[in-house]
Protein backbone atom coordinates (compact mmCIF):
# COMPACT_ATOMS: atom_id res chain seq x y z
CA UNK A 1 0.00 0.00 0.00
CA UNK A 2 2.98 2.38 0.49
CA UNK A 3 5.07 1.37 -2.22
CA UNK A 4 1.69 2.42 -4.38
CA UNK A 5 1.16 5.55 -2.42
CA UNK A 6 4.55 6.69 -3.12
CA UNK A 7 3.89 5.63 -6.90
CA UNK A 8 1.14 7.63 -7.82
CA UNK A 9 2.97 10.84 -5.32
CA UNK A 10 5.93 10.41 -7.59
CA UNK A 11 3.92 10.28 -10.26
CA UNK A 12 1.89 13.23 -9.57
CA UNK A 13 5.40 15.22 -9.18
CA UNK A 14 6.94 14.45 -12.08
CA UNK A 15 3.34 15.46 -14.28
CA UNK A 16 3.70 19.00 -12.07
CA UNK A 17 7.65 19.46 -13.38
CA UNK A 18 6.85 18.20 -16.81
CA UNK A 19 4.30 21.05 -16.82
CA UNK A 20 6.00 23.73 -15.30
CA UNK A 21 8.53 23.14 -17.98
CA UNK A 22 6.40 22.81 -20.31
CA UNK A 23 5.36 26.42 -19.27
CA UNK A 24 8.89 28.01 -18.74
CA UNK A 25 9.58 27.20 -22.64
CA UNK A 26 6.53 28.84 -23.42
CA UNK A 27 7.65 31.84 -21.51
CA UNK A 28 10.99 31.85 -22.76
CA UNK A 29 9.85 31.99 -26.51
CA UNK A 30 7.07 34.23 -26.25
CA UNK A 31 7.60 37.50 -28.11
CA UNK A 32 5.40 40.87 -27.08
CA UNK A 33 3.27 41.63 -30.35
CA UNK A 34 4.74 45.10 -32.14
CA UNK A 35 1.87 47.38 -32.55
CA UNK A 36 1.33 49.74 -34.87
CA UNK A 37 1.01 53.41 -33.88
CA UNK A 38 -0.96 55.98 -36.97
CA UNK A 39 -0.25 59.79 -37.14
CA UNK A 40 -1.92 62.23 -39.24
CA UNK A 41 -1.58 65.95 -38.96
CA UNK A 42 -4.21 66.47 -41.63
CA UNK A 43 -6.88 64.75 -39.52
CA UNK A 44 -9.19 66.84 -38.47
CA UNK A 45 -9.71 65.42 -34.87
CA UNK A 46 -7.69 63.71 -32.15
CA UNK A 47 -7.62 60.04 -32.17
CA UNK A 48 -6.73 57.27 -30.11
CA UNK A 49 -3.78 56.09 -32.88
CA UNK A 50 -5.65 54.06 -35.03
CA UNK A 51 -5.58 53.84 -38.72
CA UNK A 52 -9.51 55.20 -38.47
CA UNK A 53 -8.48 57.39 -35.34
CA UNK A 54 -4.91 58.51 -35.85
CA UNK A 55 -3.18 60.54 -33.79
CA UNK A 56 -2.43 64.46 -34.77
CA UNK A 57 0.43 64.88 -32.91
CA UNK A 58 3.78 62.93 -33.29
CA UNK A 59 5.14 63.82 -30.03
CA UNK A 60 1.80 62.51 -28.33
CA UNK A 61 2.30 59.12 -30.34
CA UNK A 62 5.85 58.65 -29.14
CA UNK A 63 4.83 59.63 -25.41
CA UNK A 64 1.99 56.77 -25.87
CA UNK A 65 3.99 54.07 -27.59
CA UNK A 66 5.38 51.20 -25.90
CA UNK A 67 9.08 49.93 -26.85
CA UNK A 68 8.83 47.94 -29.55
CA UNK A 69 6.14 49.98 -31.58
CA UNK A 70 5.97 51.28 -34.73
CA UNK A 71 4.86 54.92 -35.50
CA UNK A 72 3.70 55.40 -39.02
CA UNK A 73 2.90 58.99 -40.66
CA UNK A 74 0.65 59.55 -42.85
CA UNK A 75 1.43 62.00 -45.53
CA UNK A 76 1.83 65.22 -43.94
CA UNK A 77 3.83 68.18 -42.03
CA UNK A 78 4.38 67.39 -38.80
CA UNK A 79 5.96 70.35 -36.52
CA UNK A 80 7.74 69.87 -32.69
CA UNK A 81 7.22 72.24 -29.83
CA UNK A 82 10.65 73.84 -28.92
CA UNK A 83 11.66 71.91 -25.39
CA UNK A 84 14.67 73.69 -23.38
CA UNK A 85 17.24 70.77 -22.58
CA UNK A 86 19.53 71.13 -20.38
CA UNK A 87 22.88 68.77 -20.65
CA UNK A 88 25.52 68.23 -17.55
CA UNK A 89 27.57 66.55 -20.66
CA UNK A 90 29.21 68.46 -23.54
CA UNK A 91 29.95 66.91 -26.63
CA UNK A 92 32.07 69.64 -28.25
CA UNK A 93 33.77 70.70 -25.19
CA UNK A 94 37.71 70.20 -23.79
CA UNK A 95 36.17 69.54 -20.39
CA UNK A 96 33.27 66.90 -20.95
CA UNK A 97 31.58 67.93 -17.78
CA UNK A 98 29.99 71.28 -18.68
CA UNK A 99 26.15 72.45 -18.74
CA UNK A 100 25.26 72.90 -21.90
CA UNK A 101 21.65 75.06 -22.08
CA UNK A 102 20.28 74.25 -25.68
CA UNK A 103 16.41 73.23 -27.22
CA UNK A 104 14.96 69.84 -28.65
CA UNK A 105 12.16 68.93 -31.12
CA UNK A 106 10.81 65.58 -30.83
CA UNK A 107 12.21 63.72 -27.93
CA UNK A 108 12.76 59.41 -28.10
CA UNK A 109 13.72 58.58 -24.43
CA UNK A 110 14.31 55.38 -22.37
CA UNK A 111 12.63 53.31 -25.31
CA UNK A 112 12.93 51.30 -28.93
CA UNK A 113 10.59 52.94 -31.41
CA UNK A 114 10.42 52.80 -35.62
CA UNK A 115 9.21 56.26 -36.62
CA UNK A 116 8.60 55.66 -40.47
CA UNK A 117 6.90 57.65 -43.38
CA UNK A 118 5.65 56.51 -46.73
CA UNK A 119 9.01 59.12 -48.55
CA UNK A 120 10.76 62.48 -47.67
CA UNK A 121 8.81 63.75 -50.18
CA UNK A 122 5.37 63.51 -48.25
CA UNK A 123 6.26 63.26 -45.09
CA UNK A 124 7.86 66.11 -42.74
CA UNK A 125 9.48 66.58 -39.57
CA UNK A 126 9.62 70.77 -38.53
CA UNK A 127 12.01 70.46 -35.58
CA UNK A 128 12.04 74.33 -34.52
CA UNK A 129 14.97 73.55 -31.75
CA UNK A 130 18.47 72.76 -31.77
CA UNK A 131 18.20 69.53 -31.26
CA UNK A 132 15.93 68.82 -33.34
CA UNK A 133 15.28 64.70 -33.04
CA UNK A 134 16.55 63.42 -29.84
CA UNK A 135 17.06 60.08 -29.16
CA UNK A 136 18.28 59.52 -25.41
CA UNK A 137 19.23 56.32 -23.32
CA UNK A 138 16.89 54.65 -27.01
CA UNK A 139 18.53 51.42 -27.81
CA UNK A 140 17.18 49.92 -31.43
CA UNK A 141 15.50 52.58 -32.85
CA UNK A 142 14.84 53.37 -36.38
CA UNK A 143 13.48 56.51 -38.03
CA UNK A 144 13.03 56.28 -41.65
CA UNK A 145 11.54 57.87 -45.06
CA UNK A 146 10.64 61.09 -43.54
CA UNK A 147 12.19 65.13 -44.46
CA UNK A 148 13.53 67.06 -41.16
CA UNK A 149 13.86 70.70 -41.19
CA UNK A 150 13.09 74.04 -39.75
CA UNK A 151 15.80 73.45 -37.16
CA UNK A 152 16.39 76.98 -35.06
CA UNK A 153 20.54 77.31 -33.75
CA UNK A 154 20.67 77.57 -30.11
CA UNK A 155 22.38 80.41 -28.30
CA UNK A 156 24.72 78.26 -26.06
CA UNK A 157 28.21 77.79 -28.82
CA UNK A 158 28.54 74.39 -26.51
CA UNK A 159 25.54 72.99 -27.89
CA UNK A 160 25.93 70.07 -30.51
CA UNK A 161 23.08 71.12 -32.63
CA UNK A 162 21.45 68.71 -35.52
CA UNK A 163 18.69 67.34 -36.97
CA UNK A 164 19.19 64.50 -34.87
CA UNK A 165 21.26 64.04 -32.12
CA UNK A 166 21.70 60.84 -30.27
CA UNK A 167 23.07 60.18 -27.03
CA UNK A 168 23.53 57.09 -25.07
CA UNK A 169 21.77 55.34 -28.04
CA UNK A 170 21.37 52.76 -31.09
CA UNK A 171 19.56 54.59 -34.02
CA UNK A 172 19.41 54.00 -37.71
CA UNK A 173 18.58 56.69 -39.49
CA UNK A 174 17.89 55.47 -43.10
CA UNK A 175 16.22 57.49 -46.25
CA UNK A 176 15.73 60.83 -44.54
CA UNK A 177 16.39 64.10 -46.62
CA UNK A 178 17.99 66.29 -43.60
CA UNK A 179 17.27 70.13 -45.60
CA UNK A 180 17.42 73.17 -45.00
CA UNK A 181 18.45 73.69 -41.21
CA UNK A 182 20.33 76.30 -42.00
CA UNK A 183 18.84 78.88 -39.50
CA UNK A 184 22.10 80.59 -37.67
CA UNK A 185 22.27 82.82 -34.50
CA UNK A 186 25.07 85.05 -36.06
CA UNK A 187 26.64 85.74 -32.47
CA UNK A 188 27.95 81.46 -32.41
CA UNK A 189 30.48 80.72 -34.71
CA UNK A 190 28.58 77.11 -35.54
CA UNK A 191 25.36 76.30 -37.12
CA UNK A 192 22.93 72.99 -37.27
CA UNK A 193 24.02 69.87 -38.67
CA UNK A 194 22.49 66.73 -39.71
CA UNK A 195 23.15 63.54 -37.43
CA UNK A 196 25.23 63.56 -34.63
CA UNK A 197 26.16 61.14 -31.98
CA UNK A 198 27.14 61.61 -28.30
CA UNK A 199 28.22 59.46 -25.26
CA UNK A 200 29.44 55.87 -26.73
CA UNK A 201 25.54 55.60 -29.44
CA UNK A 202 26.17 53.55 -32.04
CA UNK A 203 24.35 54.54 -35.56
CA UNK A 204 23.43 52.98 -38.76
CA UNK A 205 23.31 55.60 -41.22
CA UNK A 206 22.64 54.56 -45.15
CA UNK A 207 20.45 56.30 -47.92
CA UNK A 208 20.21 59.65 -46.11
CA UNK A 209 20.18 63.49 -48.23
CA UNK A 210 22.07 65.76 -46.09
CA UNK A 211 21.74 69.16 -47.56
CA UNK A 212 22.33 72.81 -46.89
CA UNK A 213 23.00 72.39 -43.52
CA UNK A 214 24.90 75.09 -40.83
CA UNK A 215 27.36 72.29 -39.60
CA UNK A 216 28.87 69.06 -40.32
CA UNK A 217 26.99 66.50 -41.93
CA UNK A 218 27.89 64.19 -39.49
CA UNK A 219 29.89 64.26 -36.47
CA UNK A 220 30.45 61.78 -33.61
CA UNK A 221 31.69 63.08 -30.17
CA UNK A 222 32.84 61.20 -26.38
CA UNK A 223 32.90 57.30 -27.72
CA UNK A 224 30.07 57.57 -30.44
CA UNK A 225 30.53 55.44 -33.81
CA UNK A 226 28.91 54.98 -36.46
CA UNK A 227 28.42 52.84 -40.22
CA UNK A 228 28.06 55.37 -42.89
CA UNK A 229 26.97 54.18 -46.64
CA UNK A 230 25.46 55.58 -49.45
CA UNK A 231 24.95 58.77 -48.35
CA UNK A 232 24.61 62.70 -50.38
CA UNK A 233 25.92 65.25 -48.10
CA UNK A 234 26.24 69.11 -50.10
CA UNK A 235 25.69 72.22 -48.92
CA UNK A 236 26.92 72.23 -45.68
CA UNK A 237 29.47 73.91 -43.58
Amino acid sequence: MRSLLAAIVNSAALIILGLLALFLGCAQQYVPETNTIFVSSNSTYEGDGTFRTPYTSLQQAIDAAKSGDKIMLLPGVYKATSEKFVEDLCGNCLEARTTVYATRGFLIENKRITISGKDPDSCTLVTSAGYGVLFLNSVGSIIENVRITGGVRDADGNATDAAIVAKFSQVTVNNCAIVDNDQRDTTVVVGIGGIFGREGSELFITNNRIINGGWDGIALYRGAKAFIADNIIDQGR
